[in-house]
């Protein structure tokens, strides 16, 4: 996992550095080597121009570090300053007299809306040649508010040059923790000393940083990204932090667990059968699933692989359960499609269920908010989105989001936010899974993921490496859905379909 840092955290973690005794004049001479190295993979620039538009910061340092590292290897920098150069302090300034004794050409912008004919005419001047590449190190983690001039101004036309640009540490222009992006820098790099922040992952903040690369500017090593061992509370889940059981040959459907999936309800079959056909794919040995019996032909004729139950039937809901059937079962799935039911239905469920976990999703989670029954314990997963979440904790959908990253919302359970991306809360931690495509904004969507979850829980996974690997596959498998099908035509059904694939690449 990588650890996701706040601004404070990432200034935190810098003065720590330094109080250990890495000089901060070093910290910026691995970021501006590691932008430069960013450069080289990422775009053609050999032996053309790098434009380096420059403010007056860190962020500034790290530009003039990168311009010295592009001309040792074949580039030719161009660095245009906001302000005076002769204005920077600290070990900016002990970079800009670097840059200026190796010759590095330079001037101070006399304005600000600057296009591309202006700068083809200063290369000219200078006898260089054509631009491959801008790099943005004009604004750092350290902005706030609204841009102001002459930044306003500038960035709307670098975002107009047509020329690729790559964004140190931040796009210029945005809030590090998120929520104010409009008008920065829309980079197609981000190159990110350490930690990546907040508003990577905020829409429509990821929009504006193109892609993701992550510089350890040499403070990686000592807070790496362990959600057990690190002192740090946010992290992004990578694909190697996925896991999936080892399979015997010899092992038998009883080896591989029991998955009860409760639901169904009259016009909402359709949720139960996405579920239970996600589940089986997730290789449990044995889906049970539970349904009122007027849906019998409709399931039965939908799902030949899995043991169905049917329940009889109150008003096209589930009317009565037993305890019996959850006999021999290993994790259940409470919810898609349920309907209405009776509240006794689901206290009775939560009763049976208080030794094995369950994960509750959709009308079991709108019923529970209704009744406002708040029974929550650690055997528990909750997968609302936005709005189910804003109905079981009665706070505003943007108050919700607002504070998405200083979560839990609900303590005892794990919850699992869905969205873009979706925020899986796991005791005092928050895990983000960045996969995503609106190939997965579709009904029924987290019928699936609630399905694949349940049959991985059945197999023995603990709740948080379930939460992890079953959120992975099912986004994964809808943006592989998605390139086949694209993400007007890719449905539900697809991600199921595409289901193997990703397992087989885990």
């Amino acid at each position: 996992m990588i650890r996701i840092c706040s601004k404070e955290e990432s200034r935190a973690l810098d003065a720590k550095a330094i109080d250990m005794g890495i000089p901060g004049i070093l910290l910026m001479e691995n970021a501006g080597k590691g932008v430069s190295e960013k450069a080289f993979e990422n775009f053609n620039i050999e032996a053309k121009s790098v434009i380096i538009f420059c403010g007056k910061g860190n962020n500034a340092g790290d530009g003039l570090v990168a311009a010295r590292h592009l001309k040792a290897n074949g580039a030719h920098p161009f660095i245009f300053f906001t302000v005076s150069p002769h204005n920077l302090t600290g070990d900016a300034k002990k970079n800009f007299m670097i840059i200026k004794n190796m010759s590095i050409p330079y001037t101070t912008l006399s304005h600000f809306n600057i296009k591309e004919e202006d700068i083809n005419t200063i290369l000219s001047t200078h006898n260089l040649p054509e631009a491959g590449l801008i790099i943005d190190a004009l604004l750092g983690t350290g902005f706030k508010g609204n841009l102001k001039e002459p930044y306003n101004t500038l960035i709307e036309y670098i975002n107009n040059l047509k020329l690729p640009i790559l964004s140190i540490d931040i796009p210029s222009g945005m809030e590090a923790d998120g929520g104010n992006s409009k008008h920065a820098v829309k980079a197609n790099l981000t190159a990110t000393m350490a930690f990546p922040k907040y508003a990577f992952f905020i829409y429509p903040d990821k929009e504006k940083i193109g892609t993701l690369e992550i510089i350890d500017i040499g403070l990686g090593g000592m807070w790496k990204g362990n959600i057990h061992k690190d002192e740090g509370k946010i992290f992004l889940i990578e694909k190697k932090d996925t896991y999936l059981k080892k399979r015997p040959v010899y092992g038998h459907k009883g080896s591989f667990g029991k998955l009860l999936i409760i639901g169904g309800s009259k016009g909402l079959s359709g949720a139960l059968i996405l579920a239970t056909k996600a589940a089986l794919r997730t290789g449990v040995g044995l889906v049970f699933t539970a349904y009122p019996d007027i849906l019998d032909n409709i399931v039965s004729g939908s799902v030949h692989s899995a043991v169905k139950i049917p329940l009889p039937t109150k008003n096209g809901v589930i009317g009565e359960i037993n305890k019996d059937i959850l006999n021999g079962i290993d994790a259940v799935v409470l919810g898609p499609g349920m309907g209405n039911p009776d509240i006794s239905i689901i206290k009775k469920i939560m009763e049976y269920t208080r030794n094995i976990p369950v994960l509750i999703d959709a009308d079991a989670l709108n019923l529970m908010a209704k009744n406002e029954i708040k029974e929550w314990k650690e055997n528990m997963i909750l997968t609302p989105h936005l709005i189910e979440l804003s109905r079981l904790t009665k706070l505003q959908p943007e108050t919700i989001l607002k504070n998405r990253f200083k979560a839990p919302f609900i303590k005892d359970a794990t919850v699992i936010l869905k969205g873009a991306p979706t925020f899986i809360y796991y005791k005092d931690k928050i895990l983000i899974q960045p996969v995503w495509d609106s190939s997965l904004s579709k009904g029924g969507s987290g019928d699936v993921l609630s399905g694949i979850i349940g049959g991985l829980l059945a197999q023995g996974m603990s709740i948080l490496n379930a939460s992890i690997t079953g959120t992975y596959i099912h986004a994964q498998a809808g943006k592989y859905a998605g390139k086949v099908k694209t993400p007007f035509g890719a449905i539900p059904d697809d991600y199921i379909d595409f289901m193997p694939d990703v397992i087989a690449e885990l």
